[in-house]
């Protein structure tokens, strides 16, 4: 039996590594495009987990202090964690913070000593903030994704989020929600160049929020490969083309708008796969051959569903989806048995994809 004081000596990497696979079932979501990284019941469970690690001896001390301050909460307990990353060595260790949904000055404080950020989670929550230092946030080179949940119509919140995507220039995912708080116009959102972000979400947003990300297309995001949006914010007046597009995830607000295909393959004509609800209508108005549309994934959220299926393996036998290849059926919610029964759309779309080297899978 090893006790605390007859530990091997392995080297400091080999314990770094034992005490991560002793983490990963209670690890906050270190997946940058995650619909909830650092959700506040994971952060909890693995802090405590951590502290335990801390206190078993002088070593694991050391060593447990890297994984104490990957991943921060600032919440009631701002006092201490100031203390710590005011300390250049201890900053240094921080990758991902959760921030505090009222003390925007605590934000703040913490955003400006913590330079080598890769994830920053701003939660959803209706209640009144304290203001903080409009000063300009210094440059956070290291920060890959941002997850923004915006709750309240204050010039402020809008403002430490204008001031985080000025600061990030190597963002890769943005993820931006509001809730039906917010009627502000669009002025209070500004969307700066953003050469690196590849993945970008916005759900539950009124339409005057999209408009500053897709004003001027490709140019000021022009490595913007996936999308994340609702059908009804897809207009050909009102956005850009993006060619640079190559994934389109049609979000269901409500899960039964219609897919505009004409607007979606004129303004992401480069589009390699499409995802949307089995629920949402059919837009049959004529539009353009997508020449690159390889895939399309049908979400089927709940189970029952199976008799939407037809009309849309109908359309993807036609001449227009002569490139498609792989049709999936995404989640567990699908009865195959009830498909081959009930549906020769199925069976003969099928056998079409098979012939072009791909099929249905779920």
């Amino acid at each position: 039996m090893i006790t605390t004081t007859s530990l091997p000596a392995l080297p400091a990497e080999l314990w770094m590594l034992i005490h991560r696979v002793a983490l990963p079932d209670i690890a906050p979501s270190y997946d940058l495009a995650s619909t909830n990284p650092l959700a506040a019941g994971d952060m909890k469970e693995y802090l405590q987990a951590v502290c335990h690690l801390v206190q078993v001896c002088r070593s694991w001390n050391a060593l447990a202090h890297h994984l104490l301050y990957e991943n921060v909460w600032v919440n009631g307990h701002f006092d201490s964690l100031a203390a710590a990353v005011a300390q250049p060595e201890t900053a240094r260790l921080v990758r991902r913070i959760r921030l505090s949904t009222t003390r925007l000055d605590h934000n703040d404080v913490i955003l400006r000593l913590c330079r080598q950020v890769a994830l920053i989670v701003h939660p959803g929550f209706k209640n009144r903030a304290r203001p903080f230092d409009t000063a300009a946030q210094p440059s956070m080179e290291n920060m890959r994704a941002l997850h923004w949940v915006q709750t309240e119509d204050m010039q402020y919140r809008w403002y430490i989020l204008n001031r985080l995507l000025e600061a990030s220039p190597n963002l890769s995912h943005l993820s931006l929600s509001t809730t039906t708080c917010c009627f502000t116009h669009c002025d209070m959102l500004f969307v700066p160049t953003l050469p690196n972000l590849t993945s970008l979400s916005l759900s539950h947003i009124r339409s005057f929020y999209v408009q500053p990300f897709f004003a001027r297309g490709n140019e000021h995001l022009p490595r913007l490969t996936s999308l994340a949006i609702a059908s009804h914010h897809i207009k050909t007046g009102d956005v850009t083309p993006f060619p640079s597009l190559r994934t389109l995830k049609l979000l269901p607000e409500p899960a039964t708008d219609e897919v505009p295909f004409s607007a979606i393959f004129e303004l992401f004509p480069n589009l390699c796969e499409l995802q949307y609800d089995v629920r949402s209508r059919i837009d049959y108005s004529d539009f353009r051959k997508p020449e690159g549309l390889e895939c399309v994934r049908l979400c089927s959220p709940i189970k029952g569903l199976c008799h939407f299926a037809d009309a849309h393996f109908r359309l993807f036998m036609g001449p227009a989806f002569s490139a498609l290849r792989r049709v999936v059926l995404d989640a567990s919610n699908w009865d195959l048995e009830w498909l081959r029964g009930n549906c020769p759309e199925y069976r003969v779309l099928g056998d079409e994809l098979r012939r072009r080297g791909g099929g249905i899978v779920n």
